[in-house]
């Protein structure tokens, strides 16, 4: 079932007095050990369907060194329309960069790239039981998404853990730069269009943990422009920003951001939240409550089968 066309075209945001509430449910670093963890993952996703939010976002990594096969990538296809709402994906490292080791097929990962962007990718709408369009960002990069809810824009952006594919090879480091170049223009696009239209939030949803004590850090490096980029823009836009990824499988939620003048007893950078959500072993997913009416507006809580919980016994 397709939901109507309305975001495709990112009409008017709704304003802080007319926008509705509204979930969603973001998860990834799933399923690492197969098929031992496929079970657990048919329940996470039954938990998520039980919430019944208006759509999820899976940040990457839907297996872990397991076949890249069409097979494999056809069969987790199937198991994301299990979600009885629409399922936006934006990949992980696992599911094409780290494709060249012996357990997972010793796959070329840039063919495996585009493989993943044939079927995952192939059209405009989202995946899931019930579809919603998205905006994709051109069909060289599908995997980049954008749309709108109730005042909040959203971009999925494709940057994987843990360096986004920069390695000592000619063509996947030219990948890489490719995609950086394409990542950070489909950001500044984003928040164009958010401040364009008035738009009360942006969410960007991608797989790596570009905070990490592991990431790189140094100017210039596969990730500074990442960093660098969502500040800056963060600082000129009105609204809340919420960084929503994976890659280090722990539940955090912190303000990145915020910069503290203990002198004038103030604070900086306090718009932009950071969502890091749980992954493998923790099955477990994050519920995402966006009131626009609230200067707070995102409240969070967790997803997960009652199985997962402490305590719980089979």
């Amino acid at each position: 079932m397709r939901l109507g066309a309305a975001a495709i075209g990112l009409a008017l945001f709704a304003s802080a007095a007319s926008a509705k509430r509204f979930s969603f449910v973001a998860y990834g670093d799933t399923a690492y050990m197969l098929p031992r963890d496929r079970p657990r993952f048919d329940k996470l996703i039954d938990a998520i369907n039980r919430e019944q939010p208006d759509f999820t976002i899976h940040v990457g990594d839907f297996k872990g060194y397991s076949s890249c096969s069409d097979v494999a990538y056809t069969q987790q296809k199937a198991l994301f329309a299990r979600h009885a709402q629409p399922l936006i994906l934006t990949p992980g490292d696992n599911d094409w960069t780290d494709c060249d080791a012996d357990t997972a097929g010793k796959y070329d990962p840039l063919e495996r790239l585009s493989a993943l962007r044939r079927i995952f990718f192939a059209t405009p709408d989202s995946l899931g039981a019930r579809t919603m369009p998205l905006r994709r960002q051109s069909a060289a990069f599908p995997e980049n998404a954008m749309w709108d809810r109730d005042g909040v824009l959203f971009a999925t952006v494709h940057i994987v853990g843990p360096h986004n594919g920069f390695v000592m090879d000619r063509a996947r480091a030219a990948d890489a730069i490719d995609r950086s170049q394409a990542d950070e223009q489909w950001i500044k696009q984003a928040f164009d269009v958010a401040r364009q239209r008035k738009a009360l939030a942006v969410v960007l949803a991608f797989q790596v943990d570009a905070w990490s004590p592991a990431a790189p850090t140094y100017e210039d490096g596969p990730l500074d422009w990442l960093r660098r980029r969502i500040g800056d823009e963060a600082a000129n836009f009105a609204g809340q920003v919420l960084i929503v990824h994976g890659d280090s499988h722990r539940l955090t939620i912190d303000t990145p951001y915020r910069r503290t003048d203990i002198d004038a007893g103030t604070s900086r950078g306090m718009n932009v939240t950071r969502l890091q959500v749980p992954g493998w072993p923790d099955h477990r997913a994050v519920r995402v409550d966006v009131d626009p009416s609230r200067p707070d507006m995102f409240r969070f809580g967790v997803v997960m089968a009652p199985e997962e919980a402490f305590g719980a016994r089979p």
